[in-house]
């Protein structure tokens, strides 16, 4: 009969190894150690067995570690049942794994246990991996933006985020931890963010966001943005070599001065137009120290909104200019006031009031050059009223085109002269006479001779005309017509 121990066909529980990573199917790894680990005699704990001493026996604890088909015995513990008639001592159930055997690779740590009376039983297999390969950036390994430039203007545009992409790397797996720095340095250590890739992201461009209040807390000028992979286990690449860009992501103030009118003299907010240089219409001009946002909305405004003549634009005359053109209708309205408001407003995105512009005071002069009444009685500097009857008994008046000309404006027309008893008559010809259209010849209305002979024979007349261009309001003189009348 043999004396050989028998190894009893029941499993012992595994030992348990300190400082596993916790599995998770969310992982590709299982049973991880931490490369930190790695670096330190590894701890073990065999579990707690049934001690059963027997007198003159002793017990045997072998701790084997196994890497593929290498099983090395790490060390074997004894224990007299003489010395330990109760139990065990629970220190002595802690081992520890020599650095040596802490290598790159799939590991498992069991053990052997022969009771006083001989029996064997070995232990379930506990797996440890060990990883201590880092990830590999790749060749181009910088961040990949769509701009080299940040300003507010870009981060408005883009939801307050500057966006980039991760380049695709060696050894790329789930649970790998992304870290990303911006700061003033190339070699800049200012962690600007981190995230844990999971299963989802393998395989995929990776995203990496710079938040914009982040860029601007860090400052304005040139700034580096960088990154760093560190693996489940821990183990890092090194950090990327920086992408470069130029950051001004600070709004400038606003500044909103007075507008400019091209075709007036003057500067800063006073100005005088001739209204002969806005026969054509005006120019407004936003100044260059305007500051002005890329999403702004501009209406330039030409006089009191709801006056006549007033105007509001958002056209420039070329996109870039900041010119707006006035129509010429919307300037002979104003030919002699005085104070004509000029200014612009600015709708800034997401702010509900408009902002004014410091205000241009304009003065349009008088219209000068206006055309001579005419008069088709007049001969040779004289009326005559056998004349005047000879022809129809009527004396017609009529005004040469004029400068601004145009429907919707009056026509005064009177003769002024001395009655029969030498004083001043006054006889109004037209009043308040509206145009109807821009004609090259305008019909200023005609005077009977029966009212011609209300004047003094031999006396002076004058025939005087205007014009207004505001309904009333205002008006402007034609050239006076003179002549001498006759019998």
């Amino acid at each position: 009969m043999s004396n050989a121990p028998a190894i009893q066909p029941r499993e012992l529980p595994g030992p348990v190894v300190e400082g596993l990573l916790p599995d998770d199917p969310q992982w590709d790894q299982t049973h991880l150690l931490p490369t930190a680990a790695t670096y330190v005699p590894l701890p073990v704990e065999v579990p707690a067995w049934e001690h059963l001493p027997i007198p003159g026996q002793k017990t045997l604890l072998k701790l084997f570690w196994t890497s593929g088909v290498t099983t090395q015995l790490v060390e074997q513990r004894e224990w007299h049942s003489d010395d330990h008639p109760d139990a065990i001592p629970d220190q002595d159930r802690y081992f520890t794994v020599p650095v040596l055997h802490l290598v790159q690779g799939e590991h498992q740590v069991w053990y052997e246990l022969t009771q006083p009376s001989g029996s064997v039983a070995q232990s379930g297999r506990t797996p440890v991996t060990i990883d201590l390969t880092p990830p590999v950036l790749n060749v181009n390994e910088r961040l990949v933006f769509d701009t080299a430039t940040v300003d507010w203007q870009y981060l408005l545009g883009h939801d307050d985020r500057l966006q980039s992409t991760l380049p695709a790397y060696q050894v790329a797996a789930p649970g790998d931890v992304l870290s990303w720095y911006w700061g003033a340095g190339a070699t800049s250590a200012d962690l600007a963010g981190c995230c844990t890739l999971t299963r989802n992201d393998i395989g995929q461009p990776i995203k990496v966001v710079f938040e914009g209040q982040l860029i601007r807390d860090r400052g304005d000028g040139q700034r580096y943005a960088s990154y760093k992979i560190e693996d489940r286990a821990g183990n890092a690449s090194r950090q990327a070599q920086a992408t470069a860009l130029m950051v001004a992501a600070h709004k400038p103030p606003r500044r909103l001065p007075a507008p400019r009118i091209k075709e007036a003299a003057g500067s800063g907010s006073n100005w005088l137009l001739d209204p002969l240089n806005g026969i054509n219409g005006v120019t407004l001009v936003i100044p260059p120290d305007a500051v002005l946002y890329e999403t702004d909305q501009v209406f330039m405004q030409w006089a009191q909104p709801g006056e006549l003549g007033s105007w509001r634009g958002d056209t420039e005359t070329a996109p870039g200019s900041r010119e707006y053109r006035v129509p010429v209708a919307h300037v002979s309205p104003h030919i002699g006031h005085t104070n004509v408001p000029v200014y612009y407003e600015v709708v800034e995105a997401g702010v509900d009031d408009p902002q004014a512009s410091s205000e241009s005071n304009l003065k349009v002069g008088g219209l000068n050059g206006l055309p001579t009444v005419q008069c088709d009685a007049i001969r040779a500097g004289e009326i005559s009223i056998a004349a005047v009857d000879a022809s129809g008994g009527q004396a017609h008046f009529s005004l040469q085109r004029w400068s601004f000309m145009a429907s919707g404006q009056l026509v005064n027309l009177q003769v002024n002269g001395l009655d029969q008893a030498g004083q001043m008559l006054s006889i109004e010809v037209l009043v308040r006479q509206p145009v109807d259209a821009a004609v090259e010849v305008f019909p200023a209305g005609k005077l009977s001779s029966t009212e011609l002979r209300r004047f003094k024979v031999g006396s002076p007349l004058e025939i005087k005309a205007s014009v207004s261009f505001d309904n009333g309001t205002t008006w402007q003189a034609f050239g006076t017509a003179n002549a001498t009348l006759r019998a």
